[in-house]
C-alpha cells in the first residue's frame, strides 16, 4: 500500500499512516492519498456526518467511511476490493447467461411455428362461428323491432314480413 508517497508492506504501519493523513487533513476538499491493490485512493472530511471518507477509484469510484481502528480501516478497504471482484464475477456470469438466452431466442425464432396449420384452421372456424352468431343477433334485433299481434288464443306473436 502506498500512502502519501510512502510504500507500506505492514498493515499496522499503513493503517497508522491513513489515520495520520486524516488528522493532517484540512478542509473538506478531497486530497489524493495513495494506491492500494490497483485502486487510487483519495481522502476527504464529511462535515455533515463528521467522519472521514476514503474513495477508492478504478474504473468506478467506491467510498467507505473510516474509523479510529487502524486494522478496521484496512479491513474495510480489503472488503471493498473483494466485494468489487465478487460483483464483477457475478455480472460476468449474468452477462454470459444473457448471451445464452439471446442465442436460444434467436434459434427459436428461426424454427417455424409447429401449430401454424392448426391455428389457421381454428381461426377460420372462429370467424365462421362469429358470423353465425352475428346473424342470430340480427334476427333477434329484427324480432324486437317487429310489431306484435295478438293471436286468437290470446298469445302475442311477432309478425315479420320477409
Amino acid at each position: 500500500m502506498e500512502i502519501m508517497g510512502t510504500h507500506y508492506s505492514e498493515k499496522e504501519a499503513a493503517g497508522k499512516a491513513v489515520i495520520n493523513a486524516c488528522t493532517t487533513l484540512q478542509g473538506s476538499d478531497s486530497v489524493p492519498l495513495g494506491q492500494y491493490r490497483g485502486f487510487s485512493m483519495s481522502l476527504q472530511y464529511d462535515a455533515a456526518h463528521t467522519d472521514y471518507k476514503l474513495t477508492m477509484k478504478g474504473a468506478m469510484s467506491h467510498t467507505i467511511s473510516l474509523g479510529a481502528d487502524i486494522f478496521g480501516n484496512i479491513t474495510r478497504m480489503d472488503n471493498l476490493v473483494d466485494g468489487v471482484a465478487k460483483e464483477l464475477e457475478r455480472y460476468r456470469t449474468a452477462l454470459q447467461d444473457t448471451h445464452t438466452q439471446l442465442a436460444n431466442a434467436k434459434a427459436e425464432m428461426e424454427t417455424p411455428f409447429a401449430k401454424e396449420a392448426e391455428l389457421a384452421e381454428k381461426s377460420a372456424r372462429l370467424k365462421e362461428l362469429n358470423i353465425l352468431l352475428n346473424m342470430d343477433q340480427k334476427d333477434t334485433a329484427l324480432l324486437d323491432e317487429a310489431p306484435e299481434k295478438e293471436s286468437h288464443d290470446g298469445r302475442k306473436t311477432h309478425c315479420i314480413e320477409r
